[in-house]
């Protein structure tokens, strides 16, 4: 048996993603035991939690055998009222959500429309209607955005499965939400047809991403018209808040102020994580007001 020992935190910092993916990727393949220690665990961002079960899943289909151990207080509120536990382990683990701000842990099928209209009808948008009276503009930006990631997923990456969930921050004016797969990767799908290096050794995956974004860019095969692809989303979230990818050894963000930052990860992610930040009011923590076009930073 083995332990993956958790640590005190699981935020959005590239550094923290990296040290957990360390610990997952390090995993001895000869021995298909495998305890998830969370005792040291007293914070994680819940939108995060399709990271954490990216890599659980990875592992369960290794035929690794996966259990928890010492989840407590905080942590494991959250993990039972987002329904992360219940998905991933055996029995009843849920805990009611007082607050209602928990967009639940879910695993689909990419091509399951219907399934994900309902999910981000009942679960995301309930919750925001609770706060905040969005706009219909918003509103199919929002699904737009979303829409665009699972198209991707089923079109690019040679997974169909994703896996969802997000936290709502009422008092923060800020929704935060959380596709993955645990397909090839953008970087591995864009070189492998555009051939931008050659040498591997010297391949950049967040300048891979970054291509990726861009308008006109695309790897799909096929003549057949589909949507705006990771540019269209970019444009989308320059107007609704914040955009992060990591993929392979890639991250990239959009922040607020639509400055694009590449940064390199450490220990590979095996897949794409697009994890979607909307800041809903003007006073939203990091909320800058849609700026001007020439003011954008690349």
């Amino acid at each position: 048996m083995q332990v993956i020992s958790l640590p005190s935190r699981i935020t959005p910092w590239l550094g923290c993603l990296s040290q957990v993916q360390k610990l997952f990727n390090n995993v001895d393949e000869q021995d298909l035991k495998v305890v998830i220690d969370f005792s040291e665990l007293t914070w994680i961002n819940a939108e995060l939690c399709p990271f954490l079960g990216n890599n659980i899943r990875s592992l369960q289909k290794r035929n690794f055998k996966v259990l928890f151990r010492n989840q407590r207080g905080n942590v494991e509120q959250v993990l039972n009222q987002n329904n992360f536990n219940n998905s991933l382990l055996r029995g009843n683990h849920h805990t009611e959500d007082k607050f209602d701000t928990s967009i639940p842990f879910i695993e689909l099928q990419a091509d399951s429309i219907e399934n994900i209209n309902f999910y981000i009808e009942n679960e995301l948008f309930r919750k925001i209607d609770s706060e905040f009276n969005l706009s219909n503009d918003i509103r199919q930006q929002i699904s737009d955005a979303i829409f665009e990631v699972a198209d991707n997923t089923k079109t690019h990456s040679q997974s169909d499965q994703l896996i969802m969930c997000g936290q709502f921050y009422p008092k923060k004016g800020r929704l935060s939400f959380t596709i993955c797969d645990d397909g090839i990767g953008i970087p591995e799908n864009v070189n492998s047809i555009e051939q931008i290096y050659s040498n591997t050794e010297n391949r950049v995956d967040s300048r891979l991403i970054n291509w990726a974004t861009k308008s006109g860019n695309s790897t799909k095969i096929s003549n057949i018209p589909r949507g705006l692809g990771l540019a269209g989303i970019m444009d989308s979230m320059k107007r609704l808040g914040e955009l992060t990818i990591i993929s392979n050894n890639g991250f990239w963000k959009l922040t607020s102020s639509n400055s694009i930052l590449l940064k390199s990860m450490e220990h590979e992610f095996q897949g794409t994580l697009i994890k979607l930040d909307f800041l809903l009011k003007p006073d939203a923590e990091t909320m800058i007001i849609t700026p001007n076009i020439d003011s954008f930073n690349f």
